[in-house]
């Protein structure tokens, strides 16, 4: 007689399963009670967490609230008033409709739900832990309801083990609830951490009000209105200018129907839109609101309704692309592209001074030497990967170019487009990036110190203005902000005073310094010491160094390449791109038919 394998799991099982699926971390716990009350038209919302959610997370709300009937059916599984048939599920209009969260965060935690409609005159208070109902009772309350829950996975481990750190758990609620904050700005929310008030929306059907509520007044002159339709595609919101990037795609929030969802389809449409805008890491802020017909989408393809699916996806592209470029053209966020390149006039030198800083210089015609094949040269795109690639240990690996550092020297002949040095060397021609150039000569310097980078006090400290994440985050990484010559102290509940700065770094370039090294630790996956550090050395010589556009005379131009011929690797940035360009005299006269 066979044994059957197939077996029913018991209930208590099923529900830890399925609480697996929405309920993933406290913010989710967060994310799940809150659509809730805004399904339950709330008008103002208080969420107060303790220890990242994993300890107290409480969710109050102002909502129509449940009859004691209601309350008690509410923890049941797939118990919900949102839809009724299947047919129902290509017409969703509320952003919960399962039946799954109560349930499913009840099975995992010590759970209390306090309920009361205007029906009512007093409200039902049920507490369950670990799914079972354990006190049932009448209770005093306003209209509305308040649901706690308290120990989250305390009978689950397993689950308990993955949670994050109790700031990045804090980040993460943050984040949720600003996101839910800005697909309703008619709802006024609060969230409050360990007792203190972290954030607060004013309710009033404003959304660049609540941008300035969430993100500060800072942004208020960076954000453009944005107004788009195509084929009953309605697209409103904000997007941010191309010159106020963020550290994360955190920044980026995406409303379809007034539910937040992630779409890797809008916001590659985004990206599109911004293309030579930005630069290689960081992300503008965008709220984009999205309205279109309820049967053209999917909101059921994702456990926690996270992610949508849309009947037409190019369509849905093309009107986030065409929404966001319209926006950036009429603020004249977007520069003009022209097919013509234009130089300026090269600013020449004289002979006189040429031959009297070089002794005994042999002519084009009497050198043979090669340092670098030019062959390499011309292949500028291939400089980073072939010759100076920067592996995972964070050390630079060197391409053999045969070069003696003690008899390298340039001599500048002119500069062109103030951009460009043309020098002379001993073997040929050189044209030489100056702001390359001055990286590789920072970032050297910058390297050569084992212990803190050289400062400066400020006379009148900075105040800075930062979001709970990225406080979080200087908080947690303090001390390679002191190494790298920053240090901040806290001066206010979004505020931080910065009273010294890198020597070499300039007033007007230290908030772009701060936001890329928080780029930087948003973009790496737990970051070691000395990659983080290499890094944001990178980013200081390019923030110290000279920019394309300005102006050298002779004496400076001579410095300059004095001090990068006397560096190691002086063919190329710390990023890997050339700074050097050499044309040796055999290969002039090929140019040339000479040959």
């Amino acid at each position: 007689m066979t044994k059957n394998i197939i077996h029913i799991l018991d209930e208590n099982t099923a529900n830890k399963i399925s609480a697996g699926e929405v309920v993933e971390r406290p913010a989710s716990v967060i994310k799940e009670l809150v659509e809730n009350s805004l399904d339950a038209q709330a008008t103002t919302i208080e969420i107060e967490i303790r220890d990242g959610g994993t300890s107290f997370i409480r969710v109050t709300d102002n909502g129509i609230g449940m009859s004691s009937q209601d309350a008690q059916l509410a923890i049941l599984r797939h118990a919900t008033s949102k839809i009724k048939s299947v047919d129902d599920l290509t017409h969703i209009q509320s952003l919960g409709f399962r039946g799954e969260a109560l349930p499913s965060i009840a099975a995992v935690s010590k759970f209390c739900l306090i309920s009361r409609d205007k029906f009512s005159n007093f409200a039902a208070m049920i507490k369950v832990e670990g799914g079972i109902i354990i006190e049932k009772e009448e209770s005093g309350s306003q209209i509305g309801t308040t649901i706690t829950v308290e120990d989250i996975f305390y009978n689950t481990p397993a689950r308990r083990k993955f949670l994050k750190s109790v700031a990045t758990e804090s980040s993460n609620i943050h984040n949720i609830t600003t996101k839910l904050a800005l697909s309703h700005p008619e709802v006024s929310f609060k969230l409050i951490n360990n007792q203190r008030l972290v954030l607060s929306t004013p309710g009033n059907k404003s959304l660049s009000d609540t941008i300035t509520a969430l993100y500060g007044h800072q942004f208020e002159n960076d954000i453009l209105n944005i107004s788009f339709e195509l084929d009953n595609i309605f697209i409103s919101g904000f997007v941010g200018k191309p010159t106020s990037l963020k550290s994360s795609r955190a920044w980026q929030t995406f409303i379809v129907n007034s539910r937040v969802v992630q779409s890797r389809l809008i916001a590659k449409a985004v990206d599109n839109a911004y293309h030579s805008l930005l630069p290689s890491s960081g992300y503008p802020l965008i709220v984009l609101n999205i309205n279109i017909p309820a049967n053209s989408i999917d909101v059921n393809v994702h456990p926690q309704k996270a992610e949508v699916k849309f009947s037409d996806d190019k369509k849905i592209f093309q009107a986030v692309y065409h929404a966001v470029v319209n926006s950036l053209q009429q603020h004249k966020s977007l520069p003009a592209v022209s097919t013509n390149v234009q130089f300026n006039q090269m600013k020449p030198t004289t002979n006189n001074y040429l031959m009297s800083q070089q002794p005994g210089k042999k002519t084009f015609s009497q050198v043979h030497e090669e340092i670098l094949p030019f062959s390499q040269v011309l292949v500028q795109k291939q400089i980073q990967d072939q010759t100076y690639p920067i592996n995972t240990s964070g050390e630079t690996l060197a391409y053999n170019t045969d070069h003696d550092s003690s008899s390298f020297s340039l001599y500048p002949v002119g500069q062109l487009d103030d951009l460009y040095i043309i020098a002379l060397g001993t073997d040929g021609l050189y044209i030489i990036d100056q702001h390359a150039a001055h990286e590789r000569i920072l970032f050297d310097k910058l390297s050569s110190y084992t212990t803190r980078i050289p400062v400066q006090q400020i006379l009148i400290p900075l105040i800075i203005e930062f979001t709970n994440d990225e406080i979080s985050l200087i908080n947690e990484y303090n001390e390679l902000f002191y190494q790298l010559g920053l240090t901040l102290e806290p001066a206010g509940p979004n505020t931080m005073r910065l009273t010294e700065k890198p020597a070499d770094i300039i007033e007007n370039e230290i908030k772009k310094y701060i936001q890329d090294i928080l780029i930087l630790i948003q973009d790496h996956h737990k970051p070691g010491a000395n990659e983080l550090r290499l890094s944001a050395l990178q980013m200081a010589a390019c923030r110290s160094a000279i920019k394309a556009g300005e102006t050298l005379n002779i004496r400076q131009m001579q410095v300059l390449l004095n001090e990068l011929c006397a560096t190691t690797l002086p063919y190329s940035c710390p990023h890997g791109r050339p700074a050097i360009i050499r044309f040796s005299s055999p290969e002039l006269a090929k140019m040339f038919k000479r040959q």
